[in-house]
Parts: C-alpha cells; structure tokens; sequence
C-alpha cells in the first residue's frame, strides 16, 4: 500500500539546466529528432525543448534543450566549451546556455 515513487524535479533555475543549440542553415532540426537524440543517447533526461520559430525557407538556426538536471550539461559537453554532434547527418552544434542581459 506505499505511495508510488515519483522522482523529485531539480529545483535548479531552467537557464543553469539549459544547453543552447545551434544548427547549420538549410539543416534545421525539429523538436522531435532533438529530443529523440538526447534520449538515445543519455535516457530519459530531457524536460523541454525549445526551436526557434521562423518564417524563413531553410528553418530554424537554433534552440534551447532543458534537461531534468543540472548534471546533464557536464554529461553532455564533456568538458568541453562547445561539442559537434550528428543529428539524422544533420550537424548540431551545442554549448552552456547565457540568458541575454537586459540592459535598462
């Protein structure tokens, strides 16, 4: 009769849990085949991800991927600043996520 267990969500703020993406022109990568890399790769670790919208031809430049946990970004970069990876042939370019200052 115990409650099931349902993992606790990381407290952790979305930017520090984010990496930003970018994608070569005319090779944008859609929502689905982003998470479905992330998942193939690491499991279950992502929570949102995030294309931009856009109303050119060749398609998005670039996203945001929010992962369950803090954790991942270290995982995913493997020390690195910025990684290349292959997506369906299509190349992905990823590294930490900074949230733009607003300047006031």
């Amino acid at each position: 009769m115990a409650r099931p267990w349902t993992p606790e969500r990381d407290p952790t703020p979305e930017d520090e849990r984010c990496l930003f993406v970018t994608f070569s022109r005319g090779y944008p990568l859609t929502r689905g085949e982003i998470i479905d890399f992330f998942t193939q790769n690491w499991g279950d670790c992502v929570e949102n991800v995030y294309v931009e919208t856009s109303m050119a031809q060749e398609g998005p430049l670039y996203g945001r991927v929010i992962f369950n946990t803090r954790s991942m970004i270290s995982l995913v970069l493997n020390g690195l600043e910025k990684v290349k990876f292959s997506v369906n042939g299509k190349p992905l370019w990823a590294r930490m996520y900074r949230p733009r200052r607003v300047h006031s």
